[in-house]
């Protein structure tokens, strides 16, 4: 009788990795769009601290409302947001400079991250779009003014 050595055959070889290319056919999509996920939930961090610090100013500043972009560099100095007119300054996840629109008579705002899609402040909390759908309207409606950062 012939004594078989112990191991594998080529065959089950062939079966193990067939299933361990297929998991990972499954898997790595899903997880490669994590990182971007993780960007898009720091820049609406950001934006909703933004946010709380310019209408914080406003409730203690009724009768100015809300700042001027030339001035909301100080603004948010005061609360404690490195807010600059260069690459010093807080920046989106994507390395992007935030941009903040006043209206004209300072009663309305939005601060948007410029990443991969926009992320914008708004009423109830930051919203995903694209630029001409969310801020462009906004702004030429508005006639409000621009800072970048």
């Amino acid at each position: 009788m012939l004594k078989r050595d112990a191991g594998f055959t080529l065959v089950e070889l062939l079966i193990v990795v067939l299933m361990i290319g297929i998991l990972g056919a499954i898997l790595v999509p899903k997880y490669a769009q994590q990182p971007e996920k993780a960007r898009a939930a720091v820049a609406q961090a950001d934006l909703k601290a933004i946010k709380a610090a310019l209408e914080i100013y406003k409730v203690e500043n009724p009768a100015m409302g809300f700042p001027a972009a030339s001035a909301v560099k100080g603004v948010l100095g005061n609360y404690g947001i490195n807010w600059t007119e260069n690459s010093d300054g807080v920046r989106d996840p994507w390395a992007k400079s935030y941009r903040y629109y006043v209206s004209a008579n300072a009663d309305k705002f939005v601060v948007a991250s410029t990443g991969s899609t926009w992320y914008v402040t708004e009423t109830k909390g930051p919203l995903e779009g694209p630029y001409g759908t969310i801020v462009e309207g906004w702004t030429q409606l508005s006639n409000s003014h621009r800072a970048d950062v």
